[in-house]
């Protein structure tokens, strides 16, 4: 089990279920029983120590100087837990504001939403109407904007990373062939 936690692939998948589980666990509106309230408390408690636990073992790589750069796999962790973020923040907005949101009742619109955002299709089903719900909206949208550009820069440097090394093992096998 032990060697099971150290492979980073199992690590980011139990991190992106955990943060999932949280989402849909968070208890937002008051209308729950007091035993589904204390289940989902719980069940939020549990991802939550889930998701520090990756976190944690990732900063202790970084301190033990292991590789100290964004991976996809964190990247993608973190697009969802800024998805989550907002989406929880949306679902609350259409719970207890008035007037926030059109179209939106329940965790799914949300995410559906807020992943409709990012990726900037807006079918229209699902928007803000009031100041509030607009104010984060823009938030939202610059964030995206931020994190495409964090992207693409990652990918780009991973491609030129890639390309010198190619170049130098070639320059290494020339001198080798000339020796």
């Amino acid at each position: 089990m032990r060697d099971l936690w150290k492979d980073r692939r199992v690590r980011s998948v139990l991190g992106l279920l955990a943060v999932l589980v949280l989402y849909f666990s968070v208890p937002i509106d008051g209308s729950r029983s007091a035993v589904r309230l204390a289940l989902d408390l719980g069940i939020t408690l549990l991802a939550m120590g889930v998701v520090g636990l990756v976190t944690v073992r990732e900063f202790r790589r970084m301190q033990l100087g292991e590789a100290l750069r964004l991976t996809g796999a964190q990247l993608l962790i973190v697009l969802e837990i800024v998805m989550v973020v907002f989406s929880l923040t949306y679902f609350s907005l259409a719970l207890h504001g008035t007037n926030q949101m059109a179209g939106l009742h329940t965790r799914i619109d949300a995410l559906y939403f807020t992943a409709t955002t990012i990726a900037t299709v807006g079918y229209g089903d699902i928007h803000s109407i009031g100041q509030l719900a607009r104010v984060i909206n823009t938030i939202q949208l610059v964030f995206d904007i931020l994190f495409l550009a964090v992207f693409v820069r990652l990918i780009s440097t991973a491609a030129s990373q890639h390309q010198a090394k190619v170049a130098e093992q070639r320059a290494d096998e020339r001198e080798e062939g000339e020796e």
